[in-house]
């Protein structure tokens, strides 16, 4: 809440238990969201209405991705931002390049609006980028994947799978969520929200060494 509606605020519930106090009855007391009557809309120069009475009016530059950008990751160079784009269609990952430049460029993989099952069945909030930020990892959600892509020129690099069954477990159904890159790049660790386990994956062979 901006100084400017919190000072309206805290006027509207002085003045109510004022004169509620005066007339003899007991104060009423009136709470209302930042944006009052203003109905939800996107203003992406200015403050912008969110469906629940907020304002959003954030500082700098706005750029716009796909919905539902529940994953962001910087890249460790500093200079790309990928975002995880979920719950609705498309689902995609959104890469902003160049960011430190007027306009920097974004490109959305999938393009267009539709989910391709061929490049990214499904994505949820996990995100990971390499040290030399050449590849972008991507978790899969219930397709129990995590995603590979080239990060320069969003070109698929395939998939890593991280399903398991033996005689104890079976792991062939999972949810892969949230994610770690290790300093030097070579283990990934992955969150299997379904199954409540870590997924530990070697990058240098894209093979899982824990389960």
């Amino acid at each position: 809440m901006n100084p400017q509606m919190k000072i309206i605020l805290f006027l509207t519930i002085l003045i109510t238990t004022v004169f509620g106090c005066q007339k003899g009855t007991k104060p009423t007391l009136l709470i209302g969201t930042p944006a009052r009557y203003l109905p939800t809309q996107i203003n992406k120069d200015g403050r912008t209405v969110i469906p629940n009475g907020r304002i959003i009016a954030p500082y700098g530059k706005t750029l716009m991705v796909a919905p539902h950008p529940f994953g962001l990751t910087l890249s460790p160079d500093g200079n790309t931002i990928v975002t995880a784009n979920s719950g609705t269609l498309p689902l995609s990952i959104s890469i902003i390049r160049n960011i430190k430049e007027l306009n920097p460029q974004i490109q959305q993989i999938p393009e267009g609006g539709a989910t391709d099952r061929g490049i990214l069945a499904s994505v949820f909030m996990g995100l990971a980028i390499n040290p030399d930020n050449s590849i972008v990892y991507v978790a899969g959600g219930q397709e129990n994947k995590i995603y590979k892509f080239d990060l320069n020129t969003g070109a698929s690099l395939g998939f890593i799978d991280c399903a398991f069954k033996d005689e104890v477990v079976d792991y062939t159904h999972g949810y892969i969520g949230d994610m770690v890159l290790s300093r030097d790049g070579n283990q990934l660790f992955v969150v299997d929200q379904i199954n409540f386990r870590m997924v530990a994956v070697d990058t240098r062979k894209d093979e899982i060494i824990s389960n």
